[in-house]
Order: C-alpha cells, then sequence, then structure tokens
C-alpha cells in the first residue's frame, strides 16, 4: 500500500512538472504571437500613413483638376451661341442658295466631328475610370496576396502549437492510464478486504437476530414480572392509603378535640373579656351620670342667668320706656317753643310786611307827583293829535262821499280821557296790590323754610339716638338668641348621651343573658348556642369535603398510574389479564396466557331495554 502511495504521488509529481512544462511553452508561444503582432501592427500603421499620404495627394489632383460638368455645359453654351450667332449672320447677309447649301453642308460636317469628339471623349473617359478600377483592383489583390501569406504563416504557427498541444495530451493520457492501472490494482484489494466485511457483517447479523429473540424472551419475563410487581405495589399503595386515612381521621378527631377545647378556652376568655368590658361599660356609665348631672346643674345656671338676663332686660326696656317718655315731654315742650317762636316770628313778619307796606305806599305816592305833570303834558299832545285827527277824517269824508256804500261805522262810543286815566290809575293799582300779596308770600315762604331746617335737624339729631337704642336692643335680642341656642344644643347633647347608654346598658343585659344561656347549655352537655353549632357544622362540612377532594385526587392519580403502560403512553382502556397462577403450582408465579388470552365482554349499551329477555322453553324428553 506504501509502495502504491509513493508511485502514485511520484506520477502527481511528474504530471505536475508536465504541466509546469506546458505552461512554460505556452507562455513562450504566446510571447512570439505578441511580438508577431507588434510587428504587424507597426506595419499596418506604416501602410496606413502611406495611403493617407496618398489619399491626400489624389484629393490634392481632384481638387485642382476643373470639374468635368462644368466643363462640357460651359461648352454647350459656347456652341449654341455659336449657332446664334451663324444663324444672325446668315439672315443678315443675303447669300446665294450655293452659299447656303455650303454653309449648310459645313454646319452637318461640323455637327458631325462634334459627335465624334464626344463619342472618342466618353471613351477615353471610360478607359481612364477601367485603368483607375484596374489599378484599385490591382492594389486589393495585393493586399489580399499579403493578408493569405501572413494567414498562411499564422497557421503553420498554429499548426505547430496544436502538435505541441497534441503531444501533451498524449502524455497526459498516458499518466492517467497509469493512474488508473493504480487504482485498478487499488480496487482489487478493496474489493477483497469488502467481501471480508461482508462475510464478518452476515455473521453479525445472524448473531444479532439470535441475541434478539433472546432479548424479546427476557423482556416478555421482566414486563410479566413487572405486571406482578405494579400489582404488588398497588395493593401496597391501598394498604398505606387506608392506613394514611385511618391516621388522617385520627388526627381530624385530635384536631376537634383540640379545636373544642380551643374553643372553650376562647369562650372563657372572652367572657372574662366581656365581664372586663362590662365593668368599662359600669364605669362609663357612672361617668357619664356624673356628667349628665354636672351637665343638668349648667342647665339650671344657664336657665338661672337667662331669667336674671330676662329679668334685666324687662328693668332696661322699663327704662328705655321713661327714657322715650322724658324724650316725648322734651320733644313736647321743644314743639311748644317752636310754636311760641313760630307765632313771634310770624307777628315780626307782619309787622314786617306792614312797614314794608307802608314805605311802598309811600313812594307811590311821592311818584304820583311828577306823573301828574308827565300827563297834563300827554293830554296836551293827545288832544292836538285829536284835533289833527278830526281834520283828517273830514278830508277823509269829503275824499270818499261817492263810496258810502263801501264805508262801515263802528257801534259803540269811545271813552272819554277822564275814564281812560281812571281805568288806568285802577291797573297800577291792581298791580300794586299783586306785587303786595309777591312779597307776603315770599316772606312766608322764607319762614317756613328756616323752621324746616330747623325741624330736619332736629329730627337728625333724635334719629341717631333712637338708632343707638335700637343697636342696643338687638345685640342684647342676639346675645338671648344664642345662649337660648346653646341651651338647646346642650340639652340635645344631653339627651343623645342618655340615648347611647340606654343602648350600651341594654347590650350588656343582652350580653349577660346569652352567657347564662350559654353556660347553662353547656352544663346540660349541650352546645353553648345554634349559632356556634352551624358554624361548627359549617366548619365539619369544609372538612369532609376536603378530604373527599383530596381522596377524589388521590383515586384519578391511581387511575392515571394504572392507565400508564410500561413504555411512557398512557391509555384509557380497561387493564386485561394478560397472566395466570396455576392451581397445582407450588410456586405462585404468575405465567402469560400467550396468544389465546381471554378478553371482557362488552358493557350492555342502553339499546338492551329494547331487546327481550329470552323465555328457557322445558325441555322434551
Amino acid at each position: 500500500m506504501l509502495d502504491i502511495n509513493i508511485s502514485h504521488f511520484n506520477m502527481e509529481k511528474k504530471s505536475s512538472q508536465d504541466h509546469l512544462m506546458r505552461n512554460l511553452k505556452e507562455k513562450d508561444r504566446q510571447l512570439h504571437s505578441l511580438r508577431h503582432v507588434e510587428m504587424k501592427l507597426k506595419m499596418v500603421t506604416d501602410s496606413l500613413a502611406d495611403t493617407q499620404f496618398q489619399h491626400n495627394k489624389v484629393k490634392s489632383q481632384r481638387d485642382a483638376m476643373p470639374p468635368r460638368d462644368e466643363a462640357l455645359q460651359r461648352r454647350n453654351e459656347l456652341q449654341k451661341e455659336v449657332e446664334h450667332l451663324r444663324r444672325n449672320l446668315m439672315h443678315e447677309q443675303s447669300l446665294t442658295e450655293e452659299e447656303t447649301r455650303m454653309v449648310e453642308q459645313s454646319q452637318e460636317q461640323e455637327h458631325e466631328l462634334m459627335k465624334e469628339s464626344h463619342h472618342w471623349r466618353d471613351e477615353l473617359h471610360h478607359l481612364i475610370c477601367l485603368t483607375q478600377i484596374k489599378a484599385d483592383e490591382k492594389e486589393q489583390k495585393s493586399h489580399e496576396l499579403i493578408t493569405a501569406e501572413q494567414r498562411y504563416i499564422r497557421v503553420k504557427e498554429e499548426l505547430k502549437g496544436k502538435a505541441l498541444i497534441i503531444l501533451d495530451h498524449k502524455k497526459l493520457s498516458q499518466e492517467a492510464q497509469a493512474r488508473l492501472n493504480v487504482f485498478a490494482k487499488l480496487y482489487d484489494v478493496i474489493k477483497g478486504e469488502r467481501n471480508k466485511c461482508v462475510n464478518l457483517i452476515q455473521m453479525a447479523t445472524q448473531r444479532t437476530s439470535e441475541m434478539r429473540e433472546e432479548w424479546e424472551i427476557l423482556e416478555n419475563d421482566t414486563e410479566i414480572i413487572r405486571n406482578s410487581v405494579i400489582c404488588k405495589d398497588k395493593q401496597l399503595q391501598k394498604s398505606r392509603m387506608k392506613r394514611v386515612h385511618s391516621e388522617y381521621i385520627r388526627d381530624s378527631l385530635k384536631k376537634d378535640i383540640s379545636k373544642t377545647l380551643h374553643t372553650l378556652h376562647e369562650m372563657e376568655e372572652k367572657r372574662a373579656e366581656q365581664n372586663l368590658k362590662i365593668g368599662k361599660l359600669t364605669s362609663m356609665i357612672n361617668f357619664n351620670e356624673e356628667n349628665l348631672l354636672q351637665l343638668r346643674k349648667n342647665y339650671d345656671n344657664a336657665v338661672q342667668s337667662r331669667n336674671d338676663r330676662g329679668v334685666q332686660l324687662l328693668e332696661r326696656e322699663n327704662e328705655i320706656c321713661i327714657f322715650h317718655e322724658r324724650v316725648n315731654v322734651q320733644e313736647g315742650l321743644i314743639q311748644q317753643g317752636n310754636m311760641e317762636i313760630q307765632a313771634m316770628e310770624e307777628e315780626m313778619g307782619l309787622l314786617n310786611m306792614l312797614a314794608t307796606k307802608e314805605k311802598r305806599e309811600i313812594e307811590l305816592s311821592r311818584k304820583l307827583l311828577p306823573d301828574k305833570r308827565d300827563l297834563e303834558d300827554q293830554i296836551t299832545t293827545l288832544q292836538i293829535q285829536l284835533s289833527e285827527g278830526k281834520d283828517q277824517r273830514l278830508t277823509l269824508e269829503k275824499a270818499v262821499e261817492d263810496q258810502q256804500s263801501r264805508v262801515r261805522r263802528l257801534e259803540g262810543t269811545d271813552p272819554p280821557p277822564d275814564q281812560l286815566v281812571s281805568k288806568i290809575e285802577k291797573l297800577e293799582r291792581s298791580l300794586a296790590d299783586q306785587e303786595e300779596l309777591l312779597l307776603e308770600k315770599e316772606l312766608v315762604y322764607d319762614q317756613v323754610s328756616q323752621l324746616t331746617q330747623q325741624i330736619s335737624a332736629k329730627a337728625e339729631d333724635g334719629k341717631e339716638d333712637t338708632l343707638n337704642l335700637a343697636k342696643k336692643v338687638n345685640e342684647l335680642q342676639s346675645q338671648l338668641k344664642d345662649t337660648t341656642r346653646k341651651l338647646m344644643s346642650k340639652v340635645s347633647e344631653v339627651s343623645m348621651e342618655q340615648a347611647k347608654v340606654i343602648t350600651l346598658q341594654q347590650e350588656v343585659k343582652d350580653k349577660e343573658q346569652h352567657l347564662d344561656s350559654c353556660q347553662r347549655r353547656l352544663e346540660q352537655g349541650l352546645t353553648p348556642s345554634e349559632e356556634m353549632e352551624q358554624a361548627w357544622q359549617r366548619a365539619l362540612k369544609a372538612e369532609q369535603q376536603q378530604l373527599a377532594d383530596q381522596q377524589e385526587q388521590e383515586m384519578r392519580a391511581e387511575e392515571e398510574e394504572r392507565s400508564q403502560l410500561p413504555n411512557g403512553g398512557i391509555t384509557t382502556a380497561e387493564a386485561r389479564p394478560n397472566a395466570y397462577v396455576p392451581e397445582n403450582d407450588p410456586l405462585p408465579i404468575p405465567r402469560p396466557y400467550g396468544a389465546l388470552a381471554p378478553f371482557k365482554p362488552t358493557e350492555l349499551g342502553s339499546n338492551i331495554r329494547h331487546i327481550r329477555k329470552p323465555q328457557p322453553q322445558p325441555v322434551e324428553i
């Protein structure tokens, strides 16, 4: 095996060396081809420069040559002009028929010569084009020849490279053949070893099948033993459960006894506590009674103080009434004095009015003296005016004598001047009387305003006194109301405390009666009370329910253990017997049934009620 590996490594080394040589040859060939391509590129660049030079030269020549189409067009135009001039000349000159015929013949010859010249010129142009085309074809053929030679050289070089590649592939195929021979030898060796391994595997499988059969037999035995152990464990668990249940019942009874003793101790403690509470309540009742007596004393004192204050209030009211009477008497005296003062003032006003009246009459009498002279002057002027008016009336009557129908005379008579003067004096006297009355009224108004001001000042002074008295009375009334309200609140508090004391006394009596009844029932061997008995029954019921729940949980756990299979699975089917204990065997070891195990009949369903029971027929012999 080691020799094979060494030879294999040598072959790989040789193949790697050959591969390296091939890579070197390939590198040389690529370098040679690169040089060849560079030379070609240089030649192409040189030829490109030459062709560019020739192209520029031809282009310059073409540009220098006049265009052929323009020359032909110019020549045709000149020819047309010549013909036109010739016709004009023929028309201008009067020629003979022979001369005209000669001229026409010469023109025809000239025309034919022109056609021939055109024809030869076209042929010359065609030949020039052909020569140009042939020269181009020659250049193209030479270029194709050069490319063909280059392609031929390239193909030769490629053939040489392909030959080298073929040699390399031949060497590779030889190496692969040698490697295949080595692998064939290895395959033969491995094949022999595989046959040995197959024989060993067959022997091992046969041995494992035998061991598996033995294992199955042992597994069946262990399964039987496990089932018997499970049954024994279940019986043991049941016995343990019974023992635990009996212990639990014993403990529960002990707990019940201890609970009853504890409840009795608690009842005694509660009794002692209730006795203490009763003592406290009695002390509280005594304290509240003392407080009640104190409150009653305070109430009596408050009532006495209220009565005293009421008496004082009545005395103050009497004093206020006396003060009011004195105030009224003083106000009456003040009013009498004011009336007397007013009468004196009225008398003074009348005297003043009489004095002013006398003064006014004196002044009027003094004023009448100068007015008399004025009146006399006025009378004279009026008489003059009257005479003038009469004259005017006469003139007007004369002017309107012919218009008497239009004149309307007024009725009545004009008063004389004496009557007018008397009327004026009467009016002046009435005016003076009215002025006197007005002055009297003004004096009365002034006196009344002064009196009203004095009375209003007195009334305001009296208002302040009455306000002060009213405020004092209101304060006393508010104090009286506050004291009565406080007394009522104290009375209500006392009544509430009395009600609380009564309720507490009633509760104490009820508790004492309940305690006595409990003691009597305990002495008779009964429960302390029905409520306690009901509470005890509820506690027992709760404990029984708890025990039932615990037993149910244990039963469920047993069923789950029973339904658990040996392989770890869970089944809800009922256990089926798979073994039996032989009767005549000295060792009571269960044996499996085998293939023909008994089966459990299915339970009857609800449709069995539709099936009639069979009636046994009598057997006839």
